[in-house]
């Protein structure tokens, strides 16, 4: 399923963002010391799989290599994957905030996102980057 029909389950974008909230402080609260980036190695953050860094081979090109432990992806893929979000229909890249515009969402209704996904992405636990949504 894309991340568009996901969204569309919801009666409001403001109901989908509030069910990514949601789910998204479930993972941190059900994982609070799983950290996707261990050491802030990885350079980059994927919604389908561990965080990585690419670095140029002369003989390959760009090689990936995965930074972060096996796991489903970032918790912003992991969440919208348990909302039915399949990553096989599509390639999300950049963001959340830029993935959630691309879907015609406001960036001021998902900042805050931002802020966990960054505290994530610089090696905080989940049950770190999640604080700010649970004042929220």
């Amino acid at each position: 399923m894309k991340l568009s029909e996901v969204i569309a389950k919801y009666s409001s974008e403001d109901e989908f963002i509030s069910a990514l909230k949601t789910e998204v402080i479930k993972l941190g609260t059900e994982n609070p010391d799983f950290i996707y980036n261990p050491g802030f190695k990885g350079t980059y953050c994927s919604y389908t799989g561990p965080s990585y860094d690419e670095n140029w081979s002369d003989e390959s090109g760009w090689v990936k290599t995965s930074i972060g432990p096996e796991c489903k992806g970032c918790i912003f893929g992991q969440a919208m994957q348990n909302m039915g979000w399949n990553s096989s229909d599509e390639k999300l890249a950049g963001p959340i905030t830029y993935v959630l515009k691309c879907q015609g969402i406001e960036v001021s209704k998902v900042q805050m996102l931002l802020e966990v996904q960054k505290n994530q992405d610089s090696g905080a636990s989940w049950g770190e980057a999640i604080k700010r949504l649970l004042e929220v």
